[in-house]
């Protein structure tokens, strides 16, 4: 089996209002989808960012693809790099990675005729609870950060941060919030998550995630007065390993990451600091399926916990299945998996299957990932177009 095309389309979405972050406010996302086509029919489905940088670099790998076999996954990465200092592009080169690997292993599925769990050694389970990612600042589509400062600065506007949540919890059962915060007011986080608590009660769990918008000494002052909540945990609190290893020696609740421990070189030092309890494993950030792989069995190894993170809160739709399948191959992953569902502007996928019910989501079924896509939606989404063959 011969890999001899691959078509790409950078998409643009709107995600249904403001998503406010410690960085930014953003009311559009971009992905880049991949697909990677073979000689004798076979296409498998990829995603990652669609920022310029992953883009260009999902474009220039998709090419080193060609005329390789998909079950080459081992001499692609190789190729490509050993280690992140020898790729050279950093997290994005990881990312732009990432969505190229999810297209081969989608494509060993549909060779095999078995869905992803099945190449990862088999599901453990086909049901997966999941989170409801929120802002700490809900506001509508187009706002900017000037917007959010103003929003904060009125504590009385949380009760319109329990009402966003009342509306998207809904009915759908699920039994885990996590909070964007702005990293803007500490006040205001508190006042959010002691509200969320009381209106939800202690059955929900609670994560906070500023972005490590808090530095180590802002973080030590706001931290350990959240501790009576009873979070699940801090994501990402502060900055650094070393940041995050002085706060943990202040706060009784975990502490969980995304930012500063993304490759297995940080682990190391991030184990002998007692820096963390739980490394957020991204697909695209650790650039790949493989990769998580591994990670996992590292984490289980030192007894570190293990959870599914996802960039966009979630990736999406083919990102999504991505970590469905995973979080169903590996008892590790004890904890409700990020994601927004449902999914932004509909989704991109020619049927729903990707809902919730009672809190979780069912692993999609069939060959690979067990998604098509709407070539209709895409089309109508799609910014840039690239084509490659051999």
């Amino acid at each position: 089996m011969k890999i001899v095309a691959a078509t790409l389309d950078r998409v643009r979405f709107p995600l249904g209002g403001t998503k406010v972050t410690a960085h930014n406010a953003i009311s559009e996302h971009f992905r880049t989808i991949i697909r990677l086509h073979t000689e004798c029919g076979l296409e498998g489905l990829g995603e990652c960012s669609g920022h310029d940088d992953t883009w260009r670099l999902a474009g220039i790998l998709s090419r080193t693809c060609l005329g390789r076999n998909p079950h080459d996954t081992g001499p692609i990465r190789h190729d490509f790099a050993s280690m992140n200092f020898h790729q050279r592009n950093g997290r994005n080169g990881w990312i732009a990675y990432g969505g190229i690997e999810t297209a081969l292993f989608d494509l060993q599925g549909k060779a095999a005729g078995l869905p992803l769990f099945d190449l990862l050694g088999g599901a453990f389970r086909i049901r997966i609870p999941v989170v409801k990612g929120l802002s700490a600042v809900p506001l509508p589509a187009g706002a900017n950060r000037q917007d959010v400062e103003a929003f904060v600065a009125d504590l009385s506007n949380v009760d319109r941060v329990v009402e966003d949540a009342r509306q998207k919890i809904g009915q759908t059962g699920i039994g885990t919030i996590k909070l964007k915060s702005a990293a803007i007011s500490p006040e205001w986080d508190v006042a959010a998550l002691t509200a969320l608590r009381e209106c939800f009660g202690a059955e929900m769990k609670l994560r906070i995630d500023p972005n490590a918008g808090y530095t180590p000494a802002q973080a030590m002052r706001l931290f350990p007065r959240l501790d009576r909540l009873g979070l699940e945990w801090y994501e990402d609190p502060t900055a650094d390993i070393e940041g995050m290893a002085r706060l943990k020696r202040y706060v009784s609740t975990p502490l969980a990451t995304n930012m500063c421990v993304i490759q297995f070189e940080h682990l190391p030092p991030a184990i002998r600091l007692d820096a963390l309890d739980i490394v957020l494993g991204d697909v695209y950030h650790w650039g790949g399926i493989a990769a998580v792989r591994d990670l996992i069995a590292v984490c289980d190894a030192m007894d570190l916990g293990f959870g599914i993170h996802s960039t966009l809160e979630s990736e999406w739709d083919i990102g999504v299945a991505v970590n469905l399948h995973i979080a169903a191959a590996f008892p590790a992953v004890r904890h409700a998996i990020d994601g927004t569902f449902p999914s932004p502007d509909g989704g991109i996928l020619d049927r729903q299957v990707l809902e919730v019910k009672d809190g979780m989501v069912a692993v999609p079924e069939g060959p690979g990932l067990g998604v098509r896509l709407d070539e209709t939606k895409i089309a109508r989404l799609a910014v840039d177009h690239l084509e490659l063959a051999l």
